[in-house]
């Protein structure tokens, strides 16, 4: 091909049509899980909004994974992965007697698993080498210049549907309650803090946990309310489903050490009208403050205006001086 303007004779090749922009995945859900009753006890919620692709919708399934008999798994991010990391998770049999912390690092393990398989199907296998082969070799066998260039492929590797990828890992053990956020690779515990959130509504639910100063020693009463006003202050946020599946994981003295349980219909309805009534009484407040204010901001204009024109104390309300 020519360019269109060129001569007959002209060998210069027309520049080749620009790459094809890959959709970004854009992330959605909300879960949260908090730590109270003095360290005893933990109190989650998720919503129903799954991505697969570029393709997001609310199902009418749980998001929330049992590990074993008190240790749950909260996700976020492409559903594809999720489904990869989770089936290599549960398919161990000693997961029953493993603690939270053990579990937590087998998620980030089969996580780093699919990374390094897509790495594989993506860059080295154009060369007939695996992940352990291509290290074994890059030293003395391999040319330098072909080691410079996968080492510089695989820096940059960062395919969309890994870029999402959150999980909330939460139980109770020997050591009591936990909290293991996977985000980035990288496993943070929470317990300290005694709350987490993953997903795009993390941001409007942790604030709210913050605004509330929550502690693990609050009573599970208040962080139920909290941790659904929290879910419910989330769906400000797009791609946050508007369905909310609540749990509790309690304390137990047989092997699990804890027990999950979802939170009844009957519980959830009254949460709702706890939730509204708030909504109410701060409205009324916000009403009432404004109104003080706005008394108050008056007064202070009309004291200032005297002995000015009527124009000008106009001007002054308008805020032109």
């Amino acid at each position: 091909m020519r360019y269109l303007d060129s001569a007959p004779g002209d060998r210069r090749r027309s520049p080749p049509p620009p790459a094809r922009r890959r959709r970004e995945t854009i992330p959605v859900t909300v879960c949260i899980a908090a730590i109270c009753a003095k360290k005893r006890m933990i109190v989650g919620a998720s919503d129903r909004m799954l991505t697969a692709g570029d393709i997001q919708f609310e199902q009418p399934l749980t998001k929330q994974w049992l590990l074993n008999l008190s240790t749950l798994c909260l996700i976020s991010g492409d559903m594809t992965i999720q489904d990869e990391i989770l089936t290599q998770v549960e398919q161990d049999p000693e997961n029953l007697a493993l603690p939270v912390k053990m579990l937590a690092e087998k998620y980030q393990a089969a996580y780093l698993a699919v990374f390094r398989k897509r790495i594989e199907t993506t860059i080295l296998a154009r060369f007939n080498l695996t992940y352990e082969s291509f290290l074994h070799q890059k030293e003395e066998k391999l040319p330098s210049n072909l080691v410079d260039f996968v080492d510089l492929e695989i820096k940059a590797f960062n395919p969309p549907a890994l870029q999402g990828i959150e999980a909330i890992i939460t139980g109770i053990d020997a050591d009591g309650p936990h909290i293991y956020v996977f985000r980035h690779s990288d496993l943070m515990l929470c317990n300290t803090i005694g709350f987490a959130a993953i997903g795009i509504g993390a941001w409007h639910a942790e604030s709210q946990f913050m605004f509330e100063g929550h502690s693990y020693n609050a009573p599970v009463d208040e962080t139920m309310l909290l941790t659904y006003s929290a879910k419910k202050r989330a769906e400000v946020a797009p791609g946050v489903g508007k369905h909310t599946d609540l749990f509790t994981i309690f304390p137990d003295r047989g092997p699990a050490h804890g027990c999950f349980l979802d939170t009844p219909d009957f519980i959830c309805k009254e949460l709702e009208i706890a939730y509204r009534a708030t909504l109410k009484r701060d409205q009324r407040a916000r009403t009432a403050a404004k109104r003080r204010y706005s008394q108050a901001i008056q007064g202070m204009i009309d004291r200032a205006s005297e002995g000015l024109s009527e124009e000008e104390m106009e001007a002054i309300r308008r805020g032109e001086k």
